[in-house]
């Protein structure tokens, strides 16, 4: 198969890769706009075949369910998957989901085939010698420093400050702890101990760097491979047009956001139509950064420079008019770093027909890349809409799945959940933080009569004793012998009641989370209704509340040591567990017979406001 396409006034003829569709016909369908080719290409790492189409699939499955189990004027089965071949070994070939989508309204009956542009596997990653010479220190300062500039000046008022403080704290220790014990640990592997050598912080450092980062740099610098990665989402394209998909859109998330790019962009395949490029948690800004995308082409040694003409240098909209890209980022997202327009951009998605929108996954910096499709109001809804609006290139707002938004909107309600949950965390982290210093000092001061050593003896005391109960398992480990409690130093005895403290904090941390993620889960469930009704905030903001003032409290447990000192965070945890198994619980069910004329649907035994 030959694809003929056309840059800077040059055409190009290129034998292009056949589409891998074993489990397809033998011969390409008719192309129908309306069947909707889905094509996901998953980011950096070492994901297994058919992993990212089933963990992005699932969302759009139990959406379109939901959305046909609570909107009227739908008489279908509550099973939109027809068929599905997944093979987890890659051995059967290209996998496909493909769902049945009903028709309502002006909207007429669409068929999705879902599929997945699976390179994992099909590069080899680099070096830790030449991740670590081509990172640091220039390349790792420039990542962080775009981090710090992207996110610390995202938000406003409190959270504003509160990025400031703590970005740089957590950002800045945690690089150059990790630069700081890779190398400890490799000089370590020089000792003739295999246990030490194969120590797993090594590996997990080498693994992140190798595996997952290294792939960056090779999309970046390895031409060869690179050519491999964009074979494979030209391919799986193609797969889907053999199917019979009249319309194509080609969903990215990190790294697999450079990949689509480089593939819409190459000349070789400049003829493969592709309607709609939704990308989430982008790495292009990152690749232009590392990639000196800005800077003068000049001829040197380095290889991951973007010189003029790379593909990752042509600005999409030259070469793909009619195509639509729309890009989401979240909050504290790393990769996307405050999304475009704080770095170097080769091109934007307002300039490709699109936008870039910001969602509120989790406002961590640890957990907002991998949570956008845990975000089923600001994110899973959306691409749903874009999906669904391809064939057309209508607005997402004419789309079928929930057209009208309630007050507040489903977006503006999972906004303000999601801050509630930022002030706890923030609550939480300003108490850990500050009771190191109170433990420390605490002692110090005059006319102090305990301290958290001696927490930390009581605590050893304990461990010494279970260690008694279980002597069998330290004679099978051969572990040491513990030293008595009347043994142990003042320092010791600090440090281990510092880490007992800490252990406390992290219980209330989990607490937190699992309060915030059973609301968060019911909220999800109402939201995806024609006009959801939301239960009112108080009792999430009381758990909240209650764990944030437990965690206050343990300063003052940090300053006494006395375990008395854990009462008051103790009842405090235990009401905001009372209260999370108290909490109202939103209902859905598909309005009855008596409802049809109304659209909409029941929340707790409440008709929706109906649609027009």
């Amino acid at each position: 198969m030959a694809i003929v396409g056309g840059h800077g006034g040059h055409e190009t003829a290129m034998r292009a890769p056949k589409p891998d569709n074993g489990t397809g016909p033998d011969r390409p369908l008719p192309p129908d706009r309306n069947s909707v080719g889905v094509v996901f290409v998953h980011g950096i790492g070492s994901q297994k075949p058919g992993e990212t189409l089933i963990s992005w699939a699932r969302p759009l499955i139990r959406l379109a369910q939901q959305w046909s189990a609570t909107t009227t004027a739908i008489d279908a089965p509550n099973d939109p998957v027809a068929d599905s071949v997944i093979d987890f070994t890659a051995g059967l070939g290209r996998p496909f989901v493909k769902l049945t989508v009903p028709g309502h309204g002006t909207s007429p009956p669409q068929r999705w085939v879902l599929t997945e542009a699976w390179w994992a596997a099909k590069v080899s990653p680099p070096s830790i010698q030449d991740m670590f010479s081509w990172l640091f220190p220039s390349e790792m300062i420039r990542i962080i420093s775009g981090i710090l500039r992207g996110l610390g000046g995202e938000l406003g008022g409190v959270l504003r400050a509160v990025d400031r403080l703590f970005l740089p704290v957590f950002v800045v220790p945690v690089t150059i702890g990790v630069f700081l014990l890779y190398l400890v640990f490799r000089i370590l592997r020089v000792v003739p101990i295999k246990a030490v050598q194969e120590f797993a912080l090594v590996r997990a450092i080498a693994f992140f760097l190798s595996d997952w980062f290294g792939d960056v740099r090779l999309l970046l610098a390895d031409r060869a491979q690179a050519a491999n990665v964009r074979a494979a989402v030209a391919s799986a394209v193609m797969s889907v047009q053999a199917e019979g998909c009249g319309t194509v859109v080609l969903i990215g998330h990190s790294g697999g956001t450079i990949a689509g790019y480089m593939t819409l962009t190459d000349p070789t395949y400049l003829s493969l139509a592709v309607d709609r490029f939704i990308t989430h948690g982008q790495a292009l800004g990152l690749a232009w950064r590392l990639g000196h995308a800005c800077d003068p082409s000049r001829p040197d040694r380095v290889a991951a420079r973007l010189y003029a003409g790379d593909r990752l240098r042509i600005p999409l909209h030259n070469v793909r008019d009619k195509l639509k890209w729309v890009d989401f980022w979240g909050t504290h997202d790393p990769a996307p770093a405050g999304g475009f327009g704080v770095g170097c951009d080769v091109n934007v998605p307002a300039q490709v027909n699109g936008e870039s929108i910001r969602v509120f996954n989790r406002m961590s910096l640890r957990n907002d890349h991998g949570a956008y499709w845990d975000n089923d109001e600001a994110f899973v809804l959306p691409v749903a809409r874009l999906i669904d609006t391809a064939p057309t290139n209508a607005p997402s707002t004419a789309s079928r799945f929930f057209p009208l938004e309630p007050n507040p909107s489903r977006i503006d309600h999972r906004e303000g959940r999601v801050k509630l949950l930022q002030f706890a965390w923030v609550a939480v982290m300003l108490s850990a933080i500050a009771s190191v210093p109170v433990a420390v000092i605490d002692p110090l001061l005059p006319n102090d009569r305990a301290n958290l050593a001696e927490a930390g003896r009581l605590a050893y005391g304990v461990v010494g004793w279970l260690a008694g109960i279980l002597g069998f398992i330290w004679d099978i480990l051969s572990l040491p012998t513990l030293p008595k409690t009347s043994d142990l130093s003042y320092s010791a005895a600090l440090v281990i009641g510092i880490g007992a403290m800490l252990a406390i904090f992290w219980v209330v941390a989990r607490i937190l989370g699992s309060c915030w993620n059973a609301w968060d889960e019911r909220e999800r469930a109402i939201a995806l209704q024609p006009m959801p009704r939301w239960r009112p905030t108080l009792a999430l903001a009381i758990q909240l509340g209650l764990c944030a003032g437990a965690s206050s409290a343990l300063i003052g447990f940090a300053a006494s040591g006395k375990i008395d000192a854990l009462i008051v965070p103790g009842i405090a945890i235990a009401l905001a567990w009372i209260v999370r198994l108290l909490s109202p619980r939103g209902s859905i069910r598909r309005p009855g017979a008596a409802e049809v004329g109304s659209r909409g649907a029941v929340v707790d035994g409440a008709p929706g406001v109906a649609q027009a």
